[in-house]
């Protein structure tokens, strides 16, 4: 099949940028990383690795996420303008999606769909500067289909009022209908429904002491389905402390900071969601080694029932040599099975290597297991690695191999309900690529995925092999 697909950019003044793109084809853009999803609470989030988005993609954050670009799964075209005038910063996309990727959120899950239908996804931000530390903006997103709309509109700044206080608001309300079947079938309000949500957020921050405090409301009827907030109908707060110490970096030790909070959430009704106190300690030093530890007790409420316990969750690494890093994240303790609403216990380990071998190969290679135990036995265990390796052939070409599998296997016999005792896949990607000048890349490609279950073993489910090439005319 003959696919052309174009993108143009153009600097139309030195500091405004316009991107367009036609029937984008991203074959090139490596694979995300595999996450294990068993017993989550909410969606899960994805790195956005696609250039035409990555582009000035700082300028559309903020804390409560109003563009997650990841939500637009089949671009069929594309424009966008960023950049920065003066003490002014803008940016703008306008994107038609050949998919329609819609998440539900709640207070204590989120569910979600697809739907095979076209829709128009724009965005607006404008930030201006107020003097040399604060700023003031505004968004505007919308979500345009058959049947179907979501628009969102707030303001966000950050005032710095000393060089140790800051500020930090956002407010924004939404309008939302969805079609009604899709209503009935998500158990989702009717006809047009609107919400609104802010965020506090106070931080006096010095070399040493730093205290925060931070209060968010999200109203059950609140949706920004162009970003990606897959909680609503909550009330969160927060307040802590923390303390530096730094030394020389001679020593064994460059920082160590230590802190603690209190948080509290619930539901609009008043109900409780979770409160505790969290601690947390966070190192760096020789051979650029750093670990953070962080640690909560307290009750959460999920499904009517309370729950007590405690977790700690913590990430390191180092370089043992100049070529080799190390690295390990984890966290254990108390936890509730979902799937069950009971109580249980949770391990989860995810150490990574990555060593440059020589001047031309790079090799990566990570993992994560996971376990949940419950008071009958062993619930389930799971596995997701991966493998990366990259050969530099030269400055021009480069050949990228990527290999990563899931594995997750349950005790169907202490369900609740009906579950898959067996998951497995493999998926594998290879990409050659050649820069013949400073405009022109050839790209050939192979990907395939492989799936199982307890039914039959892996299975061939697709393959495809590309070939690509990318001309840049710079007049």
């Amino acid at each position: 099949r003959y696919d052309p697909g174009l993108t143009a950019r153009w600097g139309f003044t030195p500091n405004l940028t316009l991107s367009a793109t036609a029937n984008p084809d991203f074959s090139q853009v490596e694979a995300d990383a595999p996450q294990l999803d068993i017993n989550t609470q909410f969606a899960l989030s994805y790195e956005e690795k696609r250039p035409f988005f990555l582009e000035a993609a700082d300028y559309f954050h903020s804390r409560l996420s109003v563009v997650y670009t990841r939500t637009l799964r089949d671009p069929n075209w594309g424009v966008k303008v960023t950049g920065k005038e003066g003490p002014s910063a803008v940016g703008l996309f306008v994107v038609e999606d050949d998919v329609t990727n819609i998440i539900f959120p709640g207070s204590q899950r989120s569910d979600a769909t697809s739907l095979d239908m076209k829709s128009i996804a724009s965005a607006a931000r404008y930030r201006h500067d107020l003097g040399s530390s604060s700023t003031l903006g505004m968004f505007l997103t919308d979500r345009e289909a058959e049947d179907y709309h979501n628009r969102l509109a707030g303001i966000d700044g950050e005032f710095r009022f000393t060089r140790t206080d800051v500020i930090r608001v956002q407010g924004l309300g939404s309008q939302t209908t969805y079609p009604d079947s899709m209503a009935a079938q998500f158990d989702q309000p009717a006809g047009d429904f609107e919400g609104f949500a802010y965020d506090l957020y106070y931080l006096h921050a010095t070399r040493g002491l730093d205290w925060y405090a931070l209060h968010r409301k999200v109203e059950p009827d609140f949706r920004a389905d162009l970003g990606f907030q897959p909680q609503v109908g909550h009330r969160y707060s927060e307040a802590g402390w923390g303390y530096t110490w730094h030394n020389d970096g001679e020593n064994w030790w460059n920082m160590l900071n230590f802190g603690a909070d209190y948080e509290y959430e619930d539901e609009m009704d008043g109900d409780l969601l979770h409160k505790g106190v969290a601690s947390w300690f966070n190192y760096s030093g020789l051979s650029e080694s750093y670990l953070d530890a962080w640690g909560f007790y307290g009750k959460r409420k999920y499904n009517g029932r309370e729950f007590d316990g405690g977790w700690v969750v913590f990430d390191g690494g180092f370089w043992p040599r100049g070529w080799l890093y190390l690295y390990l994240e984890g966290s254990l303790g108390d936890a509730i099975d979902y799937e069950n609403t009971r109580d249980a216990s949770h391990i989860a380990l995810g150490p990574a290597i990555s060593c440059k071998c020589g001047r031309h190969l790079q090799l990566e290679l990570s993992h994560a297991y996971e376990k949940m135990d419950v008071a009958q036995g062993r619930l389930y265990y799971a596995n997701a690695g991966r493998l990366r390796a990259v050969y530099q052939f030269n400055l021009r070409s480069f050949l990228r191999a990527i290999v990563q599998f899931k594995d997750c296997r349950r005790d169907t016999s202490i369900y609740l309900q009906p579950e898959s005792p067996k998951e497995q896949d493999i998926e594998t990607q290879i990409l050659f690529s050649y820069k013949v000048n400073p405009q022109t890349v050839l790209f050939l490609g192979y990907s395939d995925f492989y799936l199982g279950d307890q039914d039959f073993d892996l299975i061939q489910t697709d393959r495809t092999f590309f070939a690509k090439v990318g001309y840049a005319w710079v007049p």
